[in-house]
């Protein structure tokens, strides 16, 4: 394609090769950069693209069937017509990618960013949401997953945090289950400080006849969770003053080699923070639960 990076087949091995001991390791390897690249109708069958910059890149009908592109970044790509069926694009960027004629059957989605993706005529079966099937008939997904213009905000007074992460992805599981959206009717877009004690957190929302329910459902969550904040902000004290804990910071270190994201340490610290939350997260879910109720019984 005019004005796409030619890769030949021997190139793109070595890269993918790079970029799996990258993935893999804290030392080794190279993150693979495919930027602009034309890979249209490579076959990439289980390729592990995890975290790899793959913006404006041509993967028309690439073959993707079980790809790892979890966290990878896929703004503006063109994935017309490509095989992602079991692909894995867990918190993958899919801004304005265009997915039309794709396949996109068994793929996980979780916490992927669909703003402006382009789904005309898309195949989707089903997909794995939170280790969960989800099934779908004919044109079904297509309908749901199109892009609205719907945003339910919110303003929670707890610090930007991952624990605020984790109480945004609660509210779009609690309120998504009560009103039968358990597809994806609504997820967590984005949170932003609005101080050091407040979080402003984005939704959006698939199914434009359920915004108002769902805008009223969130307020009332946000207004629970703030009669309830000195109570949590006690319960989150001892989290929050840990070494690794994930939000803002007064000052911040100033390394002196180059600096690089590394996906496998930030989920490992992910996943020991998750394990160390169960009493807050509890606690939570709790206030989340019983304030949903209220709207949506």
């Amino acid at each position: 394609m005019e004005g796409k990076r030619k890769i030949s087949e021997k190139e793109l091995a070595q890269i993918l090769g790079e970029h799996r001991r990258w993935a893999d390791s804290k030392e080794k390897g190279k993150r693979a950069h495919l930027n602009e690249a034309d890979l249209g109708g490579a076959s990439l069958t289980e390729a592990n693209l995890r975290a790899a910059d793959l913006r404006k890149v041509d993967l028309s009908y690439a073959e993707l069937r079980k790809a790892d592109l979890s966290y990878a970044e896929l703004r503006r790509a063109n994935l017309t017509s490509a095989d992602l069926s079991d692909a894995d694009l867990r918190s993958a960027s899919l801004i304005n990618a265009d997915l039309s004629g794709a396949d996109l059957s068994g793929a996980c989605l979780d916490d992927a960013n669909l703003s402006g993706w382009i789904i005309k005529d898309i195949i989707c079966t089903h997909i794995m949401q939170r280790d969960q099937r989800i099934d779908f008939a004919p044109g079904e997904f297509e309908k749901k997953y199109t892009w609205l213009e719907s945003v339910a905000e919110v303003v929670l007074d707890l610090p930007l945090s991952d624990v605020t992460y984790y109480a945004g992805q609660m509210m779009a599981a609690v309120v998504g289950r009560r009103l039968g959206a358990a597809s994806g009717g609504i997820v967590l877009r984005s949170m932003q400080a609005q101080s050091n004690d407040s979080t402003r957190l984005e939704f959006l929302v698939f199914q434009k006849e359920l915004f108002d329910l769902i805008r009223q459902a969130m307020e009332q969550i946000q207004e629970a969770l703030r009669e309830q904040s000195q109570d949590l902000k006690a319960l989150l004290a001892p989290l929050e003053a840990e070494p690794e804990a994930i939000g803002l910071r007064q000052s911040m270190p100033i390394p002196f080699t180059p600096y690089e994201w590394r996906p496998r340490d930030v989920e490992e610290i992910l996943n020991r923070r998750h394990a160390q939350m169960s009493q807050p997260l509890q606690r939570l879910a709790e206030i989340i639960d019983s304030a949903a109720r209220k709207i949506l019984p």
